[in-house]
């Protein structure tokens, strides 16, 4: 099998750390991946590397836009989507090999791992709650709600005609809205711990906060899409949401971790 990493980018000076990272990976020279970088606008940073192929969607498509543009121009089997925030672990590019050959379905997809190297409080908050939701998913297993772009595998022949929907904007649900989809026509998506992408920014509670009300406007679009699915917390639920919010401001002078969740909790129903 071939593999083809798409990587979507908005020029980040992250992304050359990135690609030095997919290159120092075990077996790199091997599993001769394809590297496609797809520049969301015009090319805004020199990349010279003989590994990589180099993409521009010439006007804003978001990322959901740049990785289709990924997809179409692939050769590989096995399609890998990283951001260009995220440095591989030495062993990323051979466990994901080694999971394709062993589960050669079609309708097999592979969720790896996504942290931040040095670890605080803050980016377990972000690993397990804010961002993703690696605890839960080791303990029951992924959905099409953790269909996680920033480190995911999956075969190029099980998509078919699936793209990811031009009508997201911004961050947020335009991965999980095409894992919806892929789901309902067979996909299961396996999660390996070891499988491992290392962040390299630095979030602050601010940043959650902006992601958060992007994500609340593409949850919007993603109902739209799919009606028979409710993302938003409506009904009883936002009120008993609502409630924990309340309470949740009154202790969050006291407890960081209170303090973070009220803020983000807050910008999701606000």
């Amino acid at each position: 099998m071939k593999y083809s990493i798409i990587i979507p980018t908005i020029g980040r000076k992250t992304l050359s750390k990135v690609i030095d990272g997919i290159c120092a990976c075990e077996d790199f020279e091997k599993i001769n991946p394809e590297i496609l970088v797809i520049f969301d606008g015009i090319q805004s940073l020199k990349l010279d590397n003989k590994n990589i192929k180099i993409l521009e969607t010439k006007q804003k498509v978001y990322a959901g836009g740049a990785r289709n543009l990924g997809i179409d121009e692939s050769s590989g089997d096995v399609l890998v989507f990283i951001g260009d925030n995220g440095v591989p672990d030495k062993f990323w590019l051979s466990r994901i090999v080694k999971f394709h050959k062993k589960f050669p379905e079609n309708n097999l997809a592979l969720l790896g791992k996504t942290e931040w190297k040095e670890k605080t409080n803050f980016t377990d908050f972000l690993e397990n709650k804010a961002q993703f939701d690696f605890k839960k998913i080791a303990k029951l297993g992924a959905n099409w709600r953790h269909f996680y772009t920033s480190n995911l595998s999956f075969k190029k022949e099980f998509l078919g005609s699936e793209k990811f929907s031009d009508k997201f904007e911004g961050w947020g649900f335009e991965d999980s809205e095409l894992g919806y989809r892929l789901e309902q026509k067979g996909m299961s998506l396996v999660f390996d711990e070891n499988t491992i992408i290392f962040r390299t920014d630095s979030p602050t509670i601010l940043d959650v906060i902006e992601k958060t009300k992007s994500s609340k406007k593409n949850a919007k679009i993603f109902e739209l899409l799919h009606s028979e699915v409710k993302v938003l917390p409506n009904g009883c639920k936002k009120m008993i949401l609502s409630i924990l919010i309340f309470f949740a401001g009154m202790l969050s002078p006291f407890f960081e971790k209170i303090k973070w969740w009220h803020l983000w909790k807050k910008s999701w129903i606000g």
